[in-house]
């Protein structure tokens, strides 16, 4: 899959989707116990594969996040989904909505 604008911004791909493929490739959506957002994911795993399938993933959920109401769909998606873990922070993998 070639990395181009169009598969980075495209417009028909819903957020839950962008979500669900942003975990499926190793990235975590969190809440701190006070509700701060992060997310992240292990950068050397997205920039080791050579079919740029990961990339694209990361480069849309980033563009989902900045979008208005993007983090706070995403917090709303971490509370619903996500398992709480014992230090209180809120966590959502690929493993949390399988």
């Amino acid at each position: 899959m070639a990395v181009t604008a169009n598969s980075v911004n495209a417009p028909a791909v819903q957020a839950d989707t962008i979500v669900r493929d942003f975990l499926s490739i190793g990235g975590r959506i969190m809440l701190s116990p006070d509700g701060r957002y992060e997310s992240n994911i292990d950068t050397n795993r997205v920039l080791d594969d050579e079919t740029g399938r990961q990339v694209v993933a990361v480069r849309r959920f980033i563009s989902a996040e900045k979008r208005r109401g993007g983090k706070n769909h995403f917090r709303s998606l971490v509370r619903k989904f996500g398992n709480t873990k014992q230090s209180g922070w809120q966590v959502l993998t690929s493993q949390s909505v399988n």
